[in-house]
């Protein structure tokens, strides 16, 4: 891609093409180590075991908690990312409790205009994410109101997968409530997700304004979910779409820089053009990405979906591809 910046003032620009490869590079290495030991320690434990059984050498069976021990520290967060799977594979085949499908109705806005089938793929999708994924609460509050959260919480998240699969979210390991987070409404990383409490009910509260924390965040999850970079591609690099959605994103993102520069009015908020230093430091030559793009224009796609097919077609059709539903027709 040539750089922009000259021409659109945005200040975007992207790194030399091995400057990013060398830090996906390394990122993949980084966690492969943890995967590689997890399959080591494991065949060293079978190992053990068929040893002391076939060939009675109880010195054997000694070293298998030792070889655990070793295994669950440096592999910990892949031992439990596999048991999360395995919790929500086997939460499909529940029911979704009447009691929590009461605060749904109540509460979740955006749940009375889905079609009737998918309300029900919803709620089996809520019922993995209830399942899999630990709330902590950073607020002063009753059993009543966790549950609340937790099911309003879980709603707006699933709404994101509810024609994905569940794996989008198969790193997050918590979903944290929050009396006040300092200069943010709500923080996501691969892993974990930060909500104030107050700005998750405000999303809730109105269901066509294009502002949800909650979608927000949970878009950085998925737009993280294969190589741990918010940089606004959701899709895998070695498939077709991921440079389709490059060269979607190199356009609109200058046009809608334009846009707002111009005074005018978006259905896109400036806050999707925010860019971020790939690296930390000012090191010369230090690549950029836009890792507010995406999660932007998820709570738009769910919330303003008409506004956001005229005024970005190409968006919207990318969008309607990724998440695989269409809310303009709902």
């Amino acid at each position: 891609m040539p750089n922009r910046s000259s021409k659109s003032g945005h200040g975007f620009k992207e790194g030399p093409a091995w400057q990013v490869r060398t830090l996906e590079i390394c990122n993949k290495i980084g966690d492969g180590i943890p995967w590689f030991f997890l399959v080591f320690f494991s065949v060293c434990i079978v190992s053990f075991i068929g040893a002391d059984i076939y060939f009675g050498t109880p010195q054997a069976i000694c070293m298998v908690p030792v070889t655990f021990v070793f295994m669950w520290t440096i592999s910990a967060d892949q031992i439990l990312h596999l048991k999360r799977l395995w919790i929500a594979k086997r939460a499909v085949s529940k029911t979704f409790p009447p009691h929590l499908k009461k605060i749904l109705k109540n509460e979740v806005k955006i749940y009375q205009r889905l079609p009737e089938r998918l309300r029900a793929e919803l709620e089996r999708k809520m019922m993995q994410f209830l399942e899999s994924i630990p709330f902590k609460f950073k607020i002063s509050c009753d059993e009543d109101m966790m549950e609340r959260a937790r099911v309003c919480v879980a709603a707006e998240a699933c709404l994101l997968v509810v024609h994905r699969d569940f794996a989008g979210y198969r790193w997050l390991k918590e979903v944290e409530i929050c009396q006040r987070i300092e200069g943010a409404a709500g923080q996501a990383t691969r892993s974990q997700v930060r909500l104030e409490w107050n700005e998750v009910k405000r999303g809730l509260a109105d269901c066509t304004d294009g502002c949800s924390v909650t979608m927000h965040e949970f878009a950085h999850v998925l737009d993280m979910a294969d190589d741990g970079r918010a940089q606004s591609n959701p899709f895998p690099k070695d498939s077709p779409e991921f440079s389709r959605w490059k060269e979607m994103l190199d356009l609109e993102f200058d046009r809608l820089w334009l846009v707002h520069e111009s005074g005018k009015k978006s259905v896109l908020r400036p806050y999707a053009l925010k860019i971020k230093s790939e690296y930390e430091g000012p090191q010369r030559g230090n690549p950029k990405i836009r890792p507010e793009f995406f999660a932007c224009a998820t709570e738009v796609f769910f919330e303003k979906p008409k506004e956001l097919q005229d005024e970005f077609p190409k968006l919207f059709d990318l969008m309607r591809e990724f998440y695989r539903v269409d809310p303009a027709d709902w």
